[in-house]
């Protein structure tokens, strides 16, 4: 999780005209007419959204404002609370940038009269800008220290106290601690003195599951004011438990606190966590059997009889990995169970009596919207308490599930209303039948055997909960359908593609690609029978008028290293202005210049002027400048996903469903008027990114694109253009590449087009079974790059799980390009020729003469071809290979005397033969043909015999002809 939400517990507001300032922070219950006490500081910046306030009851006749307070003023976000309103309200337009350092509050300001009105808790999320997963703990309400003489204290690092009684006790006993339910690092420990009387020195020390961890805050006799440890940090795992340790010197006076605060950082997995907790005056005693309900996270347990409609709501996808229970001093038998959307869920944890503390880790995924509350059930005991604390800890939403082997018995259920139309398959999978869905057509035969390892990204698309080891696999409607395992939802698109389920796990029945693609430009054999060219690795094809046939196939030049940038990988590389602007991870380099920081998670689009750049990472927009990266802090510029330069102006694309954009002033990308901006409006879909082509602007949204045009109207500085919007939008910004004087980009329909009038189809069946193959979530991530070399302009795009695949713009071939030792080509990104690497921070360029990539990898170069036979059987006396040869390595060097390896397939590539062998020249025998020759290759049925042949020595590797059977014994 990227984002964090904090909320409170509930609290009333009876004055007339009066304005409240309540702690942000998660846990706090703090409701002052003094600001300073309220305030949290910031230790990190980020921005803050999405605030919400959820209002139980309210007999006010005027409107109150509750809104977001920033150094002592009102920030942007705030709700209007209208005479006698109640439920969830929330401003999710506005946003406040925070920086770190920042104190930051919640303001409630009410109208006229004194009537009451009920606030359960308030809510948002923060978003760091460093991309690290951040949540904060604060224990609140004015404390006086003045009873404890040369005594120590403990209390929990969370909750609030209001006299030396409430929080604060002599012993280390379960009430005084905070159990941890994630895994994170804690920083910035800080305190806020309000008075101080004292003659001692007071110090707060962070202890860990009993013992000083050395982060502490020492108070000189008599001072007041903030006091930080900035330097000391501690590492917590789940089920640790922390708590503050207060001594003092002191034999006179007392001491006054506001705030004691603690910053958390997730350890890498996207963990985070938060708290309720409970204090006596807040959890009165009850007697058994009994069920009380509470919020799943706040200042206490305010605990009704009844349950709740409301609680702490998820703004993200997430899932509960961890529930942390501190049972009460006074507690006997019972349990405390999660509540979702109101009802119970399986994550429970049982008490082990007085004291005691438990925790489950049984999963339940969470989605954007779910609310969270506590059920708590006491079974015995009389004049009991609750329990003390309930900690939750979080993950990132559910990502791949993986599963091998035999797969016992699966049923399919339809969802309620739907036709029965369910499917039984046992034992090792067996054989299993594809039913089409309704309108469509089965394009694949019966897949029979076991199954062997299967991969699953599921998208979250609806709450699905399954118990115990049962599955639930519901057709829902639109043709999808919707499996579910353990919490573990999963939708899958069914667009003429028969598709199964086996225990909750998704399998693509299609048969995909044609094992062999015929082309229409042909090799030769000695019988002017036709070879039928089909696979290139790192070639393509080039007409070759003067040569002894049409065309040949040369080899992708070698890659040498330019520069090299941080850490990597590459995301940008760009000239501007004579200087080579890299983004490198989240650096950002001018030259050999480290100049600033971006977020490095997420997408980056960039866009230059003749005088300015702008780069996009994390959904906010940095203005670079020839020293600093700074970020854009224009309160008009809401998240935002894209940016291009037309017509002068910078214009930014909203990161929401909208359809939105913003436009700068022209040659100031800063400046953006809060009334600057326009929609693509011809279809209601979110805008996923943009491009120009000449003077056009292409809005690409998720099922449409709209082209627009600039005029001459400063209040309408861009114009759709009437009659000119496609049926295809763009799921993959990153594919939006100019190549050859046009826009090319993968469609949401998975094809790959070039765009013109209309927009044309450039893929071929084999790339789009690529792009069929994935799912969702890497089908968004794919990217693309344009480049030209040897009079040939590439568009390069890399499909996540499945390669990289270049189109031969004006020959319009694709062919495979790859690094060796990936799966893919390792380089992402590509502009006036120079690439940036995808795994680590070089900047590389091609060298035609160099038949190696970098650090002497090899480049594997292959090609295949088709001989068809169209019954019987053939005897294949032998297969030459023609080759240019001559341009090689040095002798002594394994390119001294070239190889080139041959295998074959007569079952149309399903199996295929050993590698086989044959040298194919010495170096210096320039303007020789090489011929590498095998002989004696047996006999092949109908339909043919498959061939690819591999060159991976460091030699010119141009391959133009094959002769089949012209020699013969």
């Amino acid at each position: 999780m990227k984002t964090q939400a904090f909320t409170r517990q509930l609290s009333t507001y009876a004055g007339a005209s009066t304005s409240y300032f309540i702690d942000p922070i998660v846990m706090s219950r703090s409701r002052t007419t003094n600001e300073a006490r309220a305030q949290f500081k910031f230790p990190v910046s980020g921005v803050i959204r999405n605030l919400r306030a959820y209002v139980t009851s309210n007999a006010r006749v005027t409107s109150s404002t509750a809104r977001l307070r920033i150094n002592g003023v009102n920030g942007l976000a705030a709700i209007a609370i209208a005479g006698g309103a109640t439920g969830d309200l929330i401003d999710a337009v506005n946003s406040d940038v925070i920086t770190a350092g920042d104190l930051v509050c919640i303001n409630l300001q009410t109208g006229t009269g004194s009537q009451v009105l009920s606030i359960s808790h308030f809510q948002f999320e923060f978003e760091a800008d460093d991309g690290t997963t951040r949540y904060f703990y604060c224990y609140t309400g004015l404390d006086s220290l003045a009873d404890f003489v040369n005594l120590t204290r403990w209390s929990p690092i969370c909750g609030f106290g209001r006299s030396s009684i409430n929080g604060w006790r002599g012993t280390n006993v379960i009430q005084s601690r905070t159990y941890m339910s994630a895994a994170a690092v804690i920083s910035n420990a800080r305190v806020l003195v309000v008075s101080n009387a004292q003659d001692g020195t007071a110090t707060f020390e962070l202890y860990k599951n009993g013992v000083a961890t050395g982060m502490l805050l020492s108070i000189p006799p008599g001072t007041t004011g903030e006091f930080i440890d900035a330097v000391n940090t501690v590492t917590v795992a789940p089920d640790d438990y922390v708590q503050w340790h207060y001594s003092s010197t002191r034999t006179v006076g007392g001491i006054a606190i506001a705030h004691l605060e603690l910053s958390f950082q997730d350890t890498g997995d996207e963990q985070w966590q938060t708290t309720v907790i409970s204090t006596e005056d807040a959890n009165p005693l009850i007697s058994a059997p009994a069920d009380r309900y509470s919020y799943a996270s706040g200042g206490s347990m305010s605990y009704s009889a009844t349950s709740l409609a409301s609680g702490f709501k998820l703004m993200e996808d997430t899932q509960v990995v961890h529930m942390g229970v501190a049972f009460g001093g006074n507690y006997t038998t019972g349990s405390v169970v999660l509540r979702v959307n109101a009802v119970d869920v399986s994550m429970n944890v049982v008490s082990g009596g007085a004291g005691s503390y438990g925790s489950s880790t049984a999963p339940e995924g969470l989605f954007a919207g779910d609310v969270m509350t506590i059920h708590q059930f006491l079974t015995t005991g009389s004049n009991s308490n609750l329990a003390h604390h309930v900690t939750f800890g979080f993950g990132p939403p559910v990502a791949d599930v993986v599963a091998s082997g035999d797969v016992g018995t699966v049923t399919l259920v339809p969802a309620e209303g739907d036709v029965d139309t369910s499917t039984e398959a046992s034992g090792a999978i067996g054989t299993v039948t594809l039913v089409a869905p309704e309108g469509g057509a089965i394009s694949d035969d019966v897949g029979a055997g076991p199954i062997g390892t299967v991969t699953l990204t599921p998208p979250r698309v609806t709450i699905a909960r399954a118990t115990q080891a049962g599955i639930n696999v519901a057709a829902i409607a639109e043709n999808k359908l919707n499996t579910t395992q353990a919490g573990l939802g999963a939708v899958a698109e069914v667009e003429a593609v028969a598709r199964i389920t086996q225990m909750g796990l998704l399998v693509i029945a299609k048969g995909g690609e044609t094992p062999l693609v015929p082309d229409p430009l042909k090799l030769q054999d000695g019988g002017r029978e036709q070879l039928l060219v089909q696979r290139l690795v790192n070639m393509y094809v080039e007409t070759t008028p003067e040569g002894p046939v049409a065309t040949a196939r040369f080899q992708r030049p070698g890659l040498y290293v330019v520069a090299e940038r941080g850490g990597g990988p590459v995301r940008a590389s760009f000239l501007h202005k004579g200087f080579r602007y890299t983004v490198s991870g989240d650096t950002v380099w001018r030259d050999s210049e480290n100049i600033g920081f971006v977020p490095a998670d997420g997408e980056l689009r960039w866009a230059v002027s003749d005088e300015e750049i702008v780069v996009v990472a994390g959904n906010r927009a940095y203005y670079v400048t020839t020293t600093e990266v700074v970020r854009i802090a224009d309160p008009d510029l809401p998240f935002i996903r894209d940016v291009i330069v037309a017509a002068g102006r910078f214009v930014y694309i909203v990161a929401d469903e909208s359809g939105m954009y913003y436009y700068s002033d022209v040659n100031d990308a800063k400046s953006i008027a809060g009334l600057s901006f326009a929609s693509a409006e011809a279809n209601p879909d979110a805008i996923m990114g943009a491009a120009t082509m000449g003077e056009a602007i292409g809005f690409f949204g998720r099922v449409t694109t709209e082209w627009h045009y600039p005029t001459l109207d400063p209040n309408n500085p861009f114009q759709r253009s009437q009659g000119r919007t496609y049926d295809k939008g763009c799921l993959a910004i990153q594919t939006i590449r100019l190549a050859d004087n046009a826009l090319h980009f993968q469609g949401n329909d998975r094809i790959v087009y070039r765009a013109a009038a209309t927009p044309t189809r450039v893929s071929t069946h084999s790339v789009e079974d690529r792009l069929r193959k994935q799912t969702e979530e890497e089908f968004a991530q794919n990217s693309a790059f344009s480049i030209v070399f040897g009079g040939h302009t590439f568009y390069v795009l890399n499909i996540v799980g499945q390669g990289t695949w270049a189109l031969n713009v004006g020959q319009k071939l694709w062919a495979e390009w790859k690094s060796w030792g990936m799966d893919r080509f390792r380089v992402s990104t590509c502009e006036e020729g120079f690439m940036g690497d995808a795994v680590s921070g070089r900047i590389m360029g091609f060298d035609g003469k160099q038949y190696t990539d970098f650090d002497d990898a090899p480049i594997e170069r292959i090609i295949s071809t088709f001989q068809p036979l169209k019954n019987g059987f053939l005897r294949n006396f032998s297969l030459a290979l023609h080759c240019q040869q001559g341009v090689g390595t040095l002798p002594g060097t394994r390119g001294e005397t070239p190889v080139v390896e041959m295998r074959f397939s007569d079952h149309l590539g399903q199996d295929w033969s050993p590698w086989l062998e044959a040298p194919l020249g010495v170096h210096g025998q320039r303007g020789k043909e090489a011929l590498a020759l095998w002989t004696n290759l047996g006999t092949f049925p109908s339909p043919g015999r498959a061939f690819e042949f591999r060159c991976s020595d460091p030699v010119s590797f141009t391959p133009y002809m094959v002769s089949f059977n012209e020699w013969r014994p």
